[in-house]
């Protein structure tokens, strides 16, 4: 009888764990679409649908790019293939794919190991056979207007119609997608832009230097525009065509930068003095060209006059709706019904967010650290690190009690709690989630008895723990270790990480353990290791007493000597940082984060980089196409690049000194002009000296060298070599050189090191008699750019 009791009371205890997790239990989570959504376990994902039953079980791999349920059916990932499966599960196309691109038209580009590209259709089935080349396109390759560019083996690209017969025949050297019924080629990469119909007529005729594809019935062309010396085409003016190939908008705009809706967003001057105005399609002036930045949002404009200032709000018609002062929440917030978050600037600096409407009044206070765009009538709010969410009369319709709130789909929001995740309805009730689902891999990890030393291959002192591992396999060649299962002990054998991660590291600021799963360890005796990740790797973090305190859901961590710590989700491959108490203080919306000081962090997001602070405010705009490391010249700082020029920015975000004019010009025509490497470095050496007789200080001088080095260094390596031997420069200059240098990758000074030994080496033989030495390898040869020979 007492035994019966026993497993009744066990039972009851079970029932009672059970229904406390019912509700968080997942460690990620995806948005509703389709009526399904992804969740994940571990390192693996399935998903479930609106009632909360997990349909599809949490066994397939996380890939990138990301797909979703498209009419039913989802592209899935198991043992580094891709495979089709529908809403109920069921594989509908094998798992034989190494890629597959996205469906349009009912198919998809796809390769399988060791093949060329063809085109499947949602079951797997080939329509069209693997035998064309690779076409890297902005959003990989689509059937669109029944067209899909394709290439041959002789890098010619051509169009077959969604049938696979060849309308087009292969003789451009660029093919784009089909737009708006028409497709971009070029016969040569720097030849002119003409548009064919599907049926390969060339409707616009070779006109135009550079182009763009059709959107909304225009296109923008360039007349003028140049092949630079890298490669680019620059230059030129700008103005848009019509699909009959009419000029309705002038030739006079530097750049166009966006084409919508029957409007476009132009350009004029050079940065950093480069204004923005805003045209119809047919060239009628809505916003003269004398604005900083213009952004069109759902049925409203915003444009500031100053680089960090604030923003007016103006209607599509151009006319002022309020004056020169919104500060918004976010570089990517865009009206949604009606409302659209910003923030209030006190002392100079951004503070609270409130929701203002259309006509710019304030309809919700400043009183939240983060307010998100609405999504189905409410909004993802947040303070003191709390999430919930509001409607679009500010009323709290989610308490602010959970670590963080997803954004509604389809009527419910993914939210997070201690660590686990559930979903959320917009009254605020929490799914209950199949009791009946895939088992859940154990979170917690805890410490257990103390074990015998002989259960371990290894054993080796940590920073006051001791690892251990088994598995062990040692290469008889390199004498190098690999294949080891890694945990912690604690100096008493007790268990602490349980032996059966790839890899553990330590963060003693923190007081934690990273656990690596889905890498390739190597290391030597001295246990100095080598970490190979791949798209399959997982990282969680377990703490000292053996709790895990934060889920196996990253890619990649980076611990910070001020207790911060950089990470990326595995899910999302969106990069934060969290603090010490592991809380999201940077949310995981940036593309990268970059070592930071507490004054500013660089990142990337939407493939432009930026530059924010310890509390998401931005310092620098997200408009630069790439960023370093400050280095030598910019101690704490970053070098950042727009339109070419490279801009030297402090550890405080401050944009220092950039190339005078006319030194700038003259160079940069010196160079354009320029036929060999002599030239190249003769004009090098001008402006050095240049911009040296302006009595710049000698870092301004750096970091306008680092810059033409930069720009040297892809069009002819050996030329920034040569400037460093040149007879022309002083002892003194050189120093400056070499300090320049730096912002050279460390391979690429490593080619310049062999350089200088190669030189020395020629000339011995030369005056010797004796066989020239072999060209160092791996270096570009005079006339060639870096990685081009």
């Amino acid at each position: 009888m007492k035994y019966l009791v026993a497993s009744t009371i066990l039972l009851l205890v079970t029932l009672s764990i059970n229904a406390q997790l019912v509700n968080f239990k997942y460690d990620r989570l995806g948005d509703f679409k389709e009526g399904m959504a992804q969740v994940f376990v571990g390192s693996k994902f399935g998903f479930i649908d609106i009632s909360g039953k997990e349909v599809i079980p949490p066994i397939y791999e996380d890939n990138f790019p990301h797909y979703e349920f498209n009419n039913g059916f989802i592209v899935l990932k198991k043992d580094n293939l891709l495979g089709i499966v529908d809403k109920t599960g069921k594989v509908i196309a094998p798992f034989e794919f190494k890629s597959i691109g996205s469906f349009s038209s009912g198919i998809a580009e796809a390769t399988k190991p060791g093949t060329k590209v063809g085109f499947i259709d949602q079951f797997g089935k080939t329509v069209i056979p693997f035998q064309y080349d690779i076409i890297i396109l902005l959003g990989g390759v689509k059937c669109i207007d029944g067209m899909i560019p394709v290439e041959n083996n002789t890098n010619k690209k051509g169009y077959i119609h969604k049938t696979g017969n060849l309308v087009v025949p292969f003789k451009y050297e660029v093919a784009r997608n089909f737009s708006n019924g028409l497709g971009l080629v070029k016969r040569v990469f720097n030849g002119k832009v003409s548009y064919l119909n599907n049926f390969g007529a060339a409707v616009i005729p070779e006109k135009y230097d550079d182009g763009r594809d059709f959107i909304d019935g225009f296109a923008a062309v360039n007349i003028g525009a140049k092949q630079t010396p890298t490669y680019e085409l620059s230059g030129g003016k700008w103005g848009l065509i019509d699909k009959s190939g009419k000029e309705v908008v002038p030739f006079i705009y530097d750049r166009i930068y966006e084409n919508k809706n029957g409007f476009a967003i132009v350009a004029n001057g050079k940065y950093p003095n480069e204004k923005k105005g805003l045209i119809k399609a047919d060239g009628k002036v809505i916003l003269p060209v004398e604005f900083d930045d213009i952004k069109m949002l759902n049925g409203r404009l915003i444009a500031k006059k100053e680089f960090a200032g604030p923003y007016a709000l103006f209607d599509m018609a151009g006319n002022k709706i309020t004056d020169f002062k919104w500060y918004f929440s976010d570089v990517f917030a865009d009206f949604s019904d009606g409302l659209i978050a910003v923030r209030e600037l006190v002392n100079g600096k951004l503070g609270k967010a409130g929701v203002i409407d259309l006509n710019g009044v304030l309809k919700i206070p400043y009183s939240y650290d983060i307010i998100g765009n609405f999504k189905e009538g409410l909004a993802q709010v947040a303070s003191n690190n709390k999430y919930g969410a509001i409607d679009k009369n500010g009323k709290v319709v989610i308490p602010l009690v959970y670590d963080y709130l997803y954004g509604f789909s389809e009527g419910w929001s993914g939210v997070t709690k201690n660590g686990k995740s559930g979903f959320i309805n917009k009254a605020g009730k929490l799914m209950e989630l199949s009791k009946n689902s895939a088992p859940i891999v154990t979170s917690a990890v805890k410490a257990v008895e103390p074990v015998a030393s002989s259960k371990f291959q290894f054993k080796n002192d940590f920073f006051g723990f001791i690892h251990v591992m088994n598995g062990v396999v040692q290469n008889k060649t390199t004498g190098d270790y690999s294949g080891a299962k890694v945990g912690i002990l604690t100096k008493n054998n007790a268990v602490v990480v349980l032996p059966k991660y790839d890899w553990v590291t330590i963060d003693t600021a923190n007081k934690i353990f990273f656990v690596y799963s889905g890498v390739h360890v190597t290391f030597n005796q001295n246990f100095t290791a080598k970490i190979d990740t791949s798209s399959n790797t997982r990282i969680g973090i377990i703490d000292y007493n053996g709790k895990q305190v934060y889920p196996q859901t990253l890619a990649n961590v980076t611990s910070l000597p001020n207790k911060f710590i950089v990470v990326q989700d595995a899910l999302t491959k969106k990069s934060g940082v969290l603090d010490s108490k592991l809380i999201p203080i940077i949310p995981f919306k940036y593309d990268l984060v970059y070592n930071f000081t507490d004054s500013a962090i660089a990142a990337q997001q939407n493939g432009k980089f930026g530059i924010i602070n310890l509390k998401n405010e931005i310092i620098l705009p997200f408009e630069y196409d790439t960023l370093y490391d400050g280095g030598a010249l910019s101690p704490g700082g970053y070098r950042i690049i727009k339109n070419g020029k490279t801009i030297l920015v402090s550890g405080k975000g401050k944009i220092k000194k950039t190339s005078p004019e006319p030194q700038e010009s003259k160079y940069q025509s010196a160079l354009s002009r320029a036929k060999n490497t002599n030239e190249r470095v003769a004009a090098l050496n001008e402006y050095y000296l240049s911009i040296k007789n302006l009595g710049f200080a000698n870092s301004d001088i750096e970091s306008l060298l680092a810059d033409k080095f930069l720009q040297m260094t892809y069009i002819d390596f050996h030329s920034v070599f040569q400037a460093l031997m040149s007879n022309k420069i002083k002892f003194d200059d050189v120093k400056l050189y070499q300090k320049s240098l730096e912002v050279l990758t460390r391979e690429q000074r490593n080619a310049i090191k062999l350089l200088a030994q190669y030189t020395v080496d020629d000339f011995v033989a030369t005056q010797n008699n004796k066989p020239r030495p072999t060209y160092p390898v791996g270096v570009p040869k005079p006339g060639f750019g870096w990685g081009k020979n």
